[in-house]
């Protein structure tokens, strides 16, 4: 298994057409989930986006969609203020079993999943 860090913004100006050529079928990648962190709740788009489009929020994991590989976020941490951040993990297409591995895999050796993020812990107590 090979592990393949991308920079994403090089990729973005050249176009999705190039990603199902990157991931061969033992090559899995990372990315943040999101270039941002949580927004407020019935918002479409993050204060100051420059584009109504959800596209405009989520360059990491909508090119995943369209080339049709399988792709999942798993807790990697918080921000500042306690929102948590995603680290996403995609293989090759027709890859499913190994991107859950990979998450599997990352979790049995994180404890990010089994923490609270503090809103959710408040709301619990209610």
């Amino acid at each position: 298994m090979v592990l393949m860090p991308i920079t994403f913004p090089s990729m973005s100006q050249r176009g999705p057409p190039l990603l199902p050529g990157l991931i061969e079928a033992s090559v899995w990648m990372y990315s943040a989930t999101l270039p941002l962190p949580a927004f407020p709740v019935g918002q479409d788009v993050p204060d100051g986006s420059a584009s109504p489009d959800w596209t405009s929020w989520t360059p990491y994991t909508y090119p995943f969609n369209m080339t049709q590989q399988p792709a999942l976020s798993v807790p990697c941490g918080f921000t500042g203020t306690g929102l948590p951040v995603g680290l996403q993990i995609v293989g090759p297409r027709h890859a499913d079993a190994l991107v859950l591995r990979v998450g599997q895999a990352y979790q049995s050796a994180t404890d990010w999943h089994r923490y609270i993020p503090k809103l959710m812990a408040q709301q619990e107590d209610l």
